[in-house]
């Protein structure tokens, strides 16, 4: 009668094994995939005055960049009107805020403060007095909207995206 008991607690001990192999590879794939998908900003290419940004696993577009020389992460975003930096990122940079805004935004209506930037650097590619938000519900990434884009020709091609500035 004992050999049944020990043979139920082996394959017991081998099931409960397996799940926890299982579960650990799971949770390293989703750690390399959000790794993978973050860290995409360091493929940026610049050739000459030409800047190409692979997208990413989720086919977002993000860049590594400058605010007034400081380095940030930008996620290109064609649907912003302007450059949105987080109120968080924008106190470390030295934005100043103006004044006070609604906007409508994917989550909804939001508050955000108008602003300038002296300059905004992608690459080779620098744009000057460059309008911009800061926003108090953004986290994360600044996002670099058309106040920002609409000096650039851009393209997209392959799963890149291709920039250069205006002629």
């Amino acid at each position: 009668m004992t050999a049944e008991p020990n043979i139920a607690v082996k394959k017991t001990s081998r099931i409960m094994a397996w799940l926890a192999i299982a579960s650990l590879l799971l949770a390293l794939t989703w750690m390399f995939d959000f790794l993978g998908a973050r860290n995409s900003s360091q493929q940026l290419r610049v050739t000459g005055s030409t800047v190409i940004i692979p997208a990413d696993r989720q086919g977002h577009y993000r860049a590594k960049g400058e605010i007034n020389g400081a380095a940030v992460v930008f996620l290109l975003d064609t649907g912003a009107t302007d450059v949105a930096v987080p109120e968080k990122l924008a106190h470390q940079l030295g934005l100043i805020k103006g004044p006070q805004i609604q906007m409508q935004t994917a989550n909804g209506i939001s508050r955000g403060y108008l602003t300038r930037i002296d300059r905004v650097r992608l690459g080779s590619i620098e744009v000057n007095n460059v309008r911009a938000v800061i926003t108090a519900g953004l986290e994360g990434d600044a996002l670099l909207g058309m106040s920002f884009l609409r000096h650039l020709n851009w393209q997209h091609t392959n799963n890149e995206l291709i920039l250069s500035p205006q002629e």
